[in-house]
């Protein structure tokens, strides 16, 4: 089962929390997640030495994670963006191993943006590749 949540607004704020520098994949954060069953999604985050009011964290469950943890997390749950997929969906569903789908995003072959440190592929395109380069 595949339980999505919409991170849409929280994966912009955090990529351009990335981009300007402020976090690192590898920082550690805390992240605030809402407490429901069966997956608690992340709705806030905040670098590891914020101070936070209760009123900020009221209600929501902290737990420190790995900045490139959190952001894998929230794009695989992200129904938006669910057409792309990591190296390693992809190694998996086509039978490679996800070091030569990486050097084929590197490559340009195949319809792909990096996040971080995670290589995103348009799912379409990796399946017009793969299936019609049997060696690639």
């Amino acid at each position: 089962m595949h339980i999505s949540h919409d991170y849409t607004n929280l994966l912009e704020e955090f990529q351009s929390d990335l981009l300007e520098g402020l976090i690192k994949p590898l920082d550690t954060i805390k992240v605030g997640r809402e407490p429901r069953e069966p997956y608690q999604p992340i709705v806030d985050y905040f670098c590891s030495n914020s101070v936070f009011t209760e009123k900020e964290i009221e209600g929501l469950i902290i737990e420190n994670m790995l900045v490139g943890e959190a952001l894998a997390e929230m794009i695989a749950r992200n129904p938006i963006i669910r057409t792309e997929l990591t190296t390693a969906e992809v190694a998996e569903k086509y039978g490679k191993t996800p070091n030569s789908v990486k050097q084929n995003c590197a490559r340009g072959v195949i319809k792909c943006r990096k996040v971080a440190k995670t290589w995103l592929i348009d799912e379409q395109s990796a399946e017009q590749f793969y299936c019609s380069n049997k060696r690639a």
